[in-house]
């Protein structure tokens, strides 16, 4: 298939995708221009916010609440238009995708449709998984169920550990494709369109540090460490309780030297001037920061012979929480 003569982008969404991708349809001569939420238009990015880039950038933009009922969009859809989504807050409903007839497409970078829904790189570090896609499908009344237009697979590297090192790794190599990709749309190239096989689907739901980032002492060593690093960096970091205090911990690394019995589990048995030495049934889990719910480091605060723990009501809570994220903000409710 081909999408014919295309003049103008729309982009829905926000970050550092959405920003590349304003560069470099600029470079091919394409109008751009973006929608985005209160939310994500006041997200953090680097040291200032989306909005801050886009003003400073003079990337025309426009804030809106309920995309499927905003004039500034439908007054300027023609037939030369593409819409094109990287982390759109919205639900795009029917006869909003009817208008842009089949030229309303999302970047997913995550494969599909093996990783539907959200939570980022957090659900795929816990899975041990280090296949990865940079993927554009069409959009369609499902979650992440339309055709794939165009994707690449790749592998990332054992020093891709935290979802930070995920999100660098992975936008390089989206920079690299949608270079691809508007080449292809200037050139009006064939697009040889996959329908995603439903047997492998999956979906997973959003994920929130703070409601879902508790750490079970019970799990196997193997399970915690991918858990904690799954919240680190850019996140808080997962938590647990010190002293019936609230801690984050992060830049962690396991050691397996000896095992400890159950009533072992952490126990802080050692430390250095730059680790704590944590006892599990599999072996050590050495913690290299400890940060406070107010993001104080207290890391120098903490002894020898003292334990972390997760109490089982902190567990509960977090397994029965589901969190959605709004153009507003966050919701919370029971699943």
């Amino acid at each position: 298939m081909k999408f014919g003569k295309i003049k103008k982008f729309i982009l829905f969404g926000g970050g550092n995708l959405v920003l590349e991708l304003t560069k470099i349809l600029k470079a091919y001569g394409f109008k751009t221009i973006v929608f985005s939420s209160k939310r994500r238009l006041n997200e953090k990015i680097d040291n200032s916010t989306f909005q801050d880039y886009l003003m400073k950038s003079g990337q025309k933009y426009f804030e809106s609440n309920d995309i499927n009922s905003d004039n500034n969009l439908i007054n300027i859809l023609d037939e030369e238009t593409i819409g094109l989504s990287a982390g759109a807050p919205w639900i795009f409903k029917k006869p909003l995708l009817n208008h842009f007839k089949g030229k309303l497409l999302n970047m997913h970078c995550r494969r599909l449709p093996k990783y539907r829904g959200g939570g980022g790189f957090s659900w795929q570090i816990m899975n041990n998984d280090r296949l990865g896609c940079s993927l554009i499908h069409e959009i369609e009344s499902g979650i992440d169920n339309g055709q794939i237009i165009k994707v690449i697979n790749f592998k990332f590297p054992a020093s891709c550990v935290i979802p930070e090192d995920f999100e660098k790794y992975q936008l390089k190599k989206d920079i690299v494709f949608l270079k691809e990709f508007i080449k292809d749309i200037k050139l009006n190239n064939s697009f040889s369109k996959i329908i995603q096989n439903e047997n492998d689907s999956e979906y997973w739901p959003r994920l929130d540090t703070k409601t879902h980032g508790y750490i079970n002492w019970s799990w196997h060593l193997d399970s915690i460490i991918l858990f904690i690093n799954a919240f680190d960096r850019p996140y808080e970091g997962a938590s647990t309780l010190f002293n019936g205090i609230r801690v984050h911990l992060k830049n962690c690394r396991i050691l397996k030297d000896k095992v400890f019995h159950p009533f072992q589990n952490g126990l802080i048995y050692n430390k250095t001037k730059t680790d704590l030495f944590v006892a599990t049934e599999q072996g050590t889990l050495i913690i290299g920061e400890v940060v406070s719910a107010d993001s104080n480091n207290i890391f120098d605060k903490i002894k020898i012979g003292e334990r972390l723990y997760t109490p089982t009501e902190y567990l509960d809570r977090a397994l029965s929480t589901k969190i959605v994220f709004t153009p507003k903000g966050k919701k919370v409710s029971k699943n």
